[in-house]
């Protein structure tokens, strides 16, 4: 079967990711509850925006979000993409900062856009 989605969800990959809010990442597993997803497929979409975005613009992502990053929270995601994880991974690094932190950033937005429909 073809997707025409441009990333796969392995659902027995599972990626330990630091840095998360956990306050942030209640509201973000109870919402995709809620619609019916998976976490992996939300941030694989996440993700996949970001690139499209960052590729774009090739700007560094402005900072928006009042949940601090929580260094001792580490969550283990199932289903992302392996291939768009690396880019993420090598994006983290260009900017100077963790993949958690900006993964903290996306759901944030991605809060913020829920709350805005």
């Amino acid at each position: 079967m073809q997707t025409s989605k441009p990333y796969t969800t392995n659902y027995r990959q599972i990626l330990p990711v630091q840095w998360i809010n956990k306050d942030l990442w209640r509201w973000f597993r109870s919402h995709v509850i809620l619609q019916d997803d998976s976490t992996g497929e939300i941030i694989n979409e996440l993700i996949y925006q970001y690139r499209h975005d960052a590729v774009r613009s090739n700007v560094k992502l402005n900072r928006t979000s009042p949940f601090e990053p929580d260094q001792e929270s580490q969550l283990s995601i199932r289903g992302i993409d392996r291939e768009l994880w690396r880019w993420f991974r090598s994006q983290a690094v260009l900017e100077n900062d963790s993949p958690g932190k900006i993964l903290n950033e996306l759901i944030y937005r991605y809060r913020k856009e829920m709350e805005r429909i």
